[in-house]
């Protein structure tokens, strides 16, 4: 992280939020965007949905939160990171087996199959 907010630094980008990687440090790293096609369901509408505020895009976020069928609450509240995870899924994916208590996002890892770790894929975590 370290050596990405130097570099981003060095390149003099205006970002938000700088350690982060999205278009601006893929491009000065001479790397494209992967095209949404390519991603997988859930990771394709995260990328949709990234950006939105939990104060400023409240009734977006919670109407978003609110399209699988149910909502842990007022992301500008309550932390929303797992309830995003879990509607993301759920949405795109609705016959995924889901986890118990996919709001505590600290229980993401438990979900799904395990992949190599030599050749991860997007959306995956390693554990």
């Amino acid at each position: 992280m370290a050596a990405l907010t130097k570099f981003q630094a060095d390149q003099k980008l205006d970002l938000q939020y700088p350690g982060t990687i999205g278009p601006k440090t893929l491009a000065a790293l001479g790397i494209a965007e992967p095209v949404a096609e390519s991603l997988t369901p859930w990771i394709a509408l995260a990328q949709r949905k990234m950006g939105l505020h939990e104060v400023r895009d409240n009734k977006a976020l919670k109407d978003f939160l609110k399209s699988d069928g149910h909502a842990l609450g007022d992301p500008a509240k309550l932390p929303w990171c797992g309830d995003f995870v879990e509607t993301c899924i759920a949405v795109s994916l609705p016959r995924e087996p889901m986890i118990d208590n996919r709001y505590w996002a600290l229980n993401w890892p438990k979900f799904g199959v395990e992949v190599s770790k030599a050749s991860p894929v997007m959306g995956a975590a390693e554990r």
